[in-house]
């Protein structure tokens, strides 16, 4: 479970998020929506550890968000995917764990080649992210993302760089691992998109 506890973060002089409170039940889809500049991005990057609080807390399952700490516990899935362009599918995938290094790299290997199957990418293991579609580049970095054994997973803009025909195979991935108890968080503008997977829609507004 997440708990958020009156949240505040600023840049500069400008207040970003105010007072934010929120609680996110294990295996929720939580969907953050609201025009540019209402701190959505800024609010899921507090909740994985990449900015710091100006003050309240962000509680994970009773322990209190830690940067230093997260490492692996909370996927990211960036808008831009931040695929290496020198590396193949599989030594993208690959490169977070080893550099974690708590499992074998043969280990490491075979659970990266069982996720690229599971998501279709089987036959793209040698391909590198200039061959890849927009689809095929969102999967291989939510493969990524898992090969980490995340308990919750964040996206931020998913479906922008997705043609409308690849947002419905998001979607359903979304909705997949959901089945399988993993938390989500999600930033978008996309209202069609957000109906369609929240279980919870949250409203993040500019503050005046």
């Amino acid at each position: 479970m997440i708990t958020i506890s009156q949240l505040n973060k600023s840049y500069a002089d400008k207040r970003i998020i105010s007072d934010f409170n929120l609680s996110i039940n294990d295996g929720e889809i939580v969907v953050f929506v609201g025009p540019s500049g209402g701190g959505k991005t800024t609010l899921l990057r507090c909740i994985s550890g990449l900015e710091s609080l100006d003050s309240g807390t962000i509680m994970i399952n009773g322990h209190e968000v830690d940067p230093k700490n997260n490492r692996g516990r909370i996927g990211i899935v960036f808008q831009d995917f931040n695929l290496f362009p020198h590396l193949t599918v599989l030594e993208n995938v690959m490169t977070a764990p080893l550099l974690k290094k708590d499992e074998d790299k043969a280990v490491i290997k075979k659970r990266a080649i069982e996720f690229l199957k599971e998501f279709g990418l089987e036959n793209h293991q040698a391909y590198y992210p200039v061959n890849l579609s927009g689809g095929q580049k969102q999967r291989v970095a939510i493969v990524r993302a898992l090969l980490m054994n995340p308990s919750i997973l964040c996206y931020d803009e998913p479906t922008s760089a997705l043609d409308p025909s690849l947002v419905t195979d998001v979607t359903k991935t979304i909705k997949e691992l959901s089945k399988s108890g993993m938390t989500q968080l999600i930033v978008t503008h996309d209202m069609n998109f957000a109906k369609q997977v929240a279980d919870k829609l949250i409203e993040v507004e500019p503050i005046k």
